[in-house]
């Protein structure tokens, strides 16, 4: 069933992700604007971008958007963000943007409060979720005191991603073997950034990372799901995702829906988890929240297209709410390889054809 909405999106940024939005959304009839910062690049040139907003130095993501939205008429576009920084700009301004877009995001406050390592900690506790033991620590004595309460390995990584901590040029994660390299670690951004959880790393190896991608509706019921999970990522152990393809674990979606309901998260985002060898359980790593993940390529490819259903509405795309499933019988799935993932729109984009079928949860 071909839509018929014109109902235009817009892409707060054109990195990989958003290229892969674009795309997916374009590919469907739907408008697509795109706001870009930085310097030129491929990407820009999609045909599936009708036209692109360009950031200048300084100039608020918001006062963009504002800015823009009485130039495209007719209905209010509906917007996606794309970036964990444009996520909490929204979130912070939404009452603003509200009466020019749609914002697909739910209570602001909520959305602020996932978008912090502590916040997550604190709401996967009150639910219930499987987390991996974790701390939340500001300097290096409560970072001293963790330690001691925590079995090695150590994951170390930054409370949230803030201005301080990108300036430091750290990583955004690190696997770390002993207390010692913990607190060495600490020590060479600590002066820029303090605030950083600390936690039990999950033995396991990159393809034992699994995610569920969602799309919730206003009334909190899912759109769609999907299940995959990484093949390879880069750095290894706890870097982003360079190749993935679909999976089939039905738990994972139950967690994840539950998870969304409860904490009151609305939109696009999705749960990673990792699968522990040693006894076959699951654990919540972090959320993404109110915005696309890098896999929703391989997702869309599959037949799942979360931010279309986002922009669209299920029923458009021929599929009732919650029925968005890759197709049964598929004995050779899309894969995703993200080509130098840290190297953000200039990295390739591939997605390619599995000699396989869908790997089931083991």
């Amino acid at each position: 069933m071909a839509p018929t909405s014109h109902v235009p999106a817009v892409v707060t940024a054109l990195n990989l992700n958003g290229l892969g939005v674009a795309r997916a959304l374009g590919r469907r009839g739907v408008p697509v604007y795109a706001v870009h910062a930085g310097d030129d690049g491929p990407e820009l040139r999609s045909r599936h971008v009708r036209e692109v907003w360009r950031r200048t130095e300084g100039e608020s993501l918001v006062d963009l958007l504002l800015t823009r939205a009485p130039t495209l008429g007719g209905d209010r576009p509906v917007l996606i963000a794309i970036t964990d920084e444009s996520v909490e700009a929204i979130a912070r301004d939404k009452d603003r943007l509200a009466p020019h877009y749609r914002v697909p995001m739910g209570d602001p406050r909520v959305v602020l409060e996932q978008l912090s390592k502590e916040g997550v900690d604190a709401a996967a506790k009150r639910i219930g979720m499987p987390v991996p033991p974790t701390r939340t620590c500001t300097s290096r004595d409560e970072l001293e005191a963790a330690l001691r309460e925590l079995r090695p390995p150590f994951i170390l990584k930054p409370k949230d991603k803030s201005e301080a901590y990108a300036k430091s040029g750290a990583k955004k994660a690190f696997r770390l073997d002993t207390p010692a390299e913990v607190l060495a670690t600490y020590a060479t951004f600590q002066d820029f950034e303090p605030r950083v959880v600390v936690q039990e790393f999950i033995p396991g190896t990159d393809a034992d990372v699994w995610f569920c991608l969602l799309a919730i509706g206003r009334s909190g019921a899912p759109l769609g799901t999907f299940v995959g999970h990484k093949i390879r990522q880069w750095p290894p152990h706890c870097g982003g995702t360079s190749s993935c393809e679909p999976g089939r674990a039905d738990e994972l979606v139950a967690l994840s829906v539950d998870y969304f309901e409860k904490v009151g998260l609305r939109g696009l985002g999705s749960l990673e988890f990792k699968r522990d060898p040693r006894d076959g359980r699951f654990h919540m790593i972090e959320p993404t929240v109110c915005r696309t993940d890098w896999q929703s390529a391989v997702a869309d490819d599959n037949g799942v297209p979360l931010p279309s259903a986002l922009a669209l509405g299920a029923s458009q795309l021929g599929s009732p709410p919650g029925r968005l499933l890759p197709a049964s019988g598929t004995t050779r799935p899309r894969v995703l390889d993200l080509v130098d993932p840290s190297a953000g729109a200039s990295g390739v984009l591939v997605v390619r054809r599995s000699r396989a079928g869908a790997r089931d949860r083991p």
